[in-house]
């Protein structure tokens, strides 16, 4: 800016004029020229001043024809292909009266003053103005009216707006400017994003169509390459493969010579990055839980609110999910198996650890609960509230739809049952053959089979037995270990019963009062015994209501018969009912006062 400044500094008050209008050049050059605001007045300055002497100092002539010759360079650079900085050296020798580049622009005209001077004669002669060589206002003219008849002019400004790579010289002319105007205060920056959006915008409507158009043709490629690729292939493996091999056999034994040279510094390494690791990971622990802790709520709280709109999507998409298993339901059930017999092994495995833990989880999560019962309970209420309102709802809907439901099911039912009949038969089928071609080897295989399953059986005996003898064992053991405890309590209530009595009963000296109940007792004892003695309290104690009771029983044998036998029995006590007579009969039995007789009782008679 301060070249142009002084280039086109005049007396006149045009000058302001003049500098702001090679200033707007500069700023539509993106468009017009793919040269940047800075590239655009750097080349004005590198021949106005030749050029505003050619014009006789005419600073507004001069904005216009510097204009022209910096549009003719780039619209030669982008038809011919020639750089922009040789046309830029070729345009400052000619302010210089060297005609030695003019070949640069390709034009038809060789390096020297003569074929300047015929291409200002062919300009003449198409225009029909009379150029002099030694202006250098003339020779730029002169240049553009070859280029217009060559069909070169106006290339840039259609390149921008139709070309890749146009556009892209736009855009980056652009962006140059608006990194110019970041720091320049002057600069209009709010026209310069625009342009440079402009820009990109343009350079994208060209250039996307050219990727369409080239994945579609890379597509189309690949199809025709494939079968000749495919079919080098084995060629190429044979011929490639061994070396390679050997190639990466002998690269994996230098690293694992290099590995074993320094497996000292690698261990040692390697332990201080673990150790570094775990120390960093428990201190950043607590941290890291407690975002868990925040990201899980939120979540929670999250798909609580969404609940209401994702479950028709999820009942959708469970449906569809549904039927893709049904379709894949055999691969499934083979993956099931292979994962609930991993399953199965890694929990073996791990019950050691579980079991150990499973006392501290259990009581958190009983505390958990305990804690929150009321929010629980609250919760509770509030779910079988909406279920209620939902069932009053739509309960009338779905006791239509379980009519229906069941007569699909059972069509279905009944429309598969051929196709279930069909698979039994084959799985039977299948089974008894089996069992038939493996008969030989099954049935050697049958006694080892009982006698591994009477052994487990005795082992879990002998386990029960041990454990109940070990039960036994530790009940002894309490009992043996809480005796001293259960004498001296024992002994210390005797002394407690003791002193109350002494206590309430005014007894001062226990020995002479036990003594004396030990007198009252045995007196009492003896009166008893003279009172049963006496015959008639012998008689009024023992005698019976019923008198004397005669059973009388026969009993013969089949095929053998040893007679009839008589059996009196006396219950002398008082009977009121049969009930308290078999009672009777079954002490005096136990009691040998019914002695049996006869052959078929031997040894009692």
């Amino acid at each position: 800016m301060g070249g142009v400044e002084t280039l086109f500094n005049s007396s006149t008050e045009l000058f302001d004029t003049a500098a702001n209008r090679v200033l707007t050049n500069a700023n539509l050059a993106y468009k017009t020229a793919g040269l940047s605001a800075n590239a655009y007045m750097d080349t004005v300055t590198s021949f106005s001043a030749s050029l505003l002497q050619s014009l006789e100092g005419d600073t507004q002539a001069a904005v216009d024809k510097a204009d022209m010759a910096i549009t003719d360079m780039s619209d030669n650079a982008n038809k011919m292909g020639t750089s922009m900085e040789s046309i830029q050296n070729a345009y400052q020798g000619f302010a210089k009266q060297n005609y030695t580049m003019l070949d640069n622009l390709k034009l038809g005209y060789g390096g020297t003053k003569e074929e300047m001077e015929r291409l200002l004669e062919d300009a003449t002669a198409l225009s029909g103005i009379e150029y002099d060589i030694n202006s250098y206002a003339d020779i730029v003219d002169a240049i553009h009216v070859v280029q217009t008849e060559m069909g070169i002019t106006g290339t840039t400004a259609r390149e921008a707006s139709t070309t890749i790579e146009g556009s892209l010289n736009s855009a980056k002319a652009a962006w140059s400017n608006l990194l110019v105007g970041i720091a320049d205060d002057n600069q209009d920056f709010d026209k310069l994003v625009e342009n440079f959006v402009d820009s990109v915008v343009t350079a994208a409507d060209n250039l996307i169509p050219r990727i369409e158009t080239s994945i579609t043709g890379l597509g189309n490629l690949i199809e025709k390459l494939l079968p000749v690729i495919v079919e080098e292939i084995p060629g190429i493996v044979n011929d490639i493969l061994p070396e390679l091999v050997e190639s990466g056999i002998n690269m994996i034994q230098s690293i694992l010579n290099g590995i074993e040279q320094n497996l000292p510094q690698i261990m040692e390494g390697a332990l201080l990055i673990v150790n570094q690791l775990i120390s960093a990971f428990l201190e950043m622990l607590p941290q890291l839980l407690d975002i868990g802790v925040q990201i899980i709520l939120q979540l929670i709280l999250g798909i609580g609110e969404a609940l209401p709109t994702l479950i028709p999507a999820i009942v959708e998409a469970i449906l569809l999910i549904t039927e893709t298993l049904i379709e894949n339901i055999d691969l499934l059930v083979d993956a099931a198996i292979q994962l609930i017999s991993g399953l199965a092994e890694g929990l073996i495995a791990a019950l050691p650890i579980l079991i150990e833990k499973a006392p501290e989880i259990i009581i958190k999560l009983v505390d958990a609960i305990i804690e929150n019962a009321p929010k629980l309970l609250e919760a509770a209420f509030e779910i079988l509230k909406k279920l209620e309102e939902g069932l009053n709802t739509y309960l009338p809907q779905l006791l239509a739809v379980i009519p229906q439901l069941n007569a699909a099911m059972v069509n279905k039912f009944l429309s598969l049952a051929g196709k279930f009949m069909e698979i039994g038969r084959k799985y039977i089928s299948q089974i008894k053959d089996a069992i038939v071609n493996k008969w030989e080897e099954l049935k050697g295989s049958v006694p080892e089979w009982v006698n591994s399953l009477i052994q487990n059986f005795m082992n879990m005996i002998s386990g029960f037995s041990e454990i109940g003898s070990n039960i036994v064992h530790g009940i002894w053991n309490g009992i043996s270990a809480g005796w001293d405890w259960l004498i001296g309590n024992v002994k210390n209530l005797a002394s407690s019963l003791l002193d109350a009595a002494k206590s309430t009963l005014g007894i001062h000296s226990p020995s002479r009062e036990f003594a004396y109940l030990g007198r009252m007792c045995t007196a009492g004892f003896e009166e008893g015994i003279n009172g049963l003695m006496d015959p008639d309290g012998i008689s009024r104690n023992v005698s019976a209501s019923l008198g004397s009771i005669r059973a009388n029983m026969e009993g013969t044998s089949t095929g053998r018969n040893y007679g009839t036998y008589t059996q009196v029995v006396n219950v002398n006590r008082e009977i009121s009912t049969p009930d308290e007579l078999a009672r009777a009969l079954r002490v005096e039995s136990r009691l040998g006062l019914i002695r049996g007789y006869g052959p078929w009782a031997p040894g009692l008679a």
